[in-house]
């Protein structure tokens, strides 16, 4: 499991827990309710696919020794590096990867600050060198970091559906109308 992966079940488990604590002051819950409050409450991670792998002892063990030696040193990541977007949300940065989640913006109707901290992750990994990278999350995460990736040059394995080639279509066209207007 990679230090992200980490990172984001760490998160998910205390987005869990401050679920958990919400739903048990609101009294018993229908799973309509429940699928209500879990899809309000919007998180992201991504990181770049674009690495090699190091190899561990153990599995450089079991191919015989035979590992790559040449790789680049990767440095201990087990401590993010806590960053506040500005009117944004709190990123948790592990170098090659980044987690958000709602936090205490829960239930928010603006994904405004979602969508500057989706840019801001993914420009980040793009001045790190990335060239592909995958995500999860939210839908409304994932299509806009599907978007900025596109227009940075960067491969994702998101697959857009009729919906999100519409979305991109439309912004494409609001921001050509805009520069024309200046």
């Amino acid at each position: 499991m990679s230090t992200v992966e980490e990172g984001s079940d760490h998160l998910f488990a205390s987005t869990l827990s401050e679920l958990d604590e919400l739903i048990s002051r609101l009294g018993p819950l229908k799973n309509k309710d429940i699928e209500y409050f879990l899809d309000l409450w919007r998180w992201f991670f991504i990181e770049r696919t674009d690495l090699p792998v190091l190899k561990t002892e153990s599995s450089a063990e079991e191919d015989g020794g035979a590992g790559d030696s040449g790789l680049a040193q990767m440095q201990d990541q087990s401590l993010p590096h806590v960053v506040h977007v500005q009117d944004g949300w709190k990123v948790l940065d592990y170098e090659d990867g980044l987690v958000t989640s709602a936090g205490e913006n829960y239930g928010a109707c603006i994904t405004g600050p979602l969508l500057k901290t989706v840019a801001y992750m993914v420009e980040c990994l793009q001045k790190r060198g990335a060239k592909e990278v995958a995500f999860a999350g939210s839908r409304p995460a994932k299509r806009a970091a599907w978007m900025e990736c596109t227009r940075q040059g960067i491969k994702t394995r998101f697959i857009p559906d009729g919906q999100d080639i519409k979305r991109q279509d439309r912004l494409k066209k609001f921001l050509l109308h805009r520069l024309q207007l200046k």
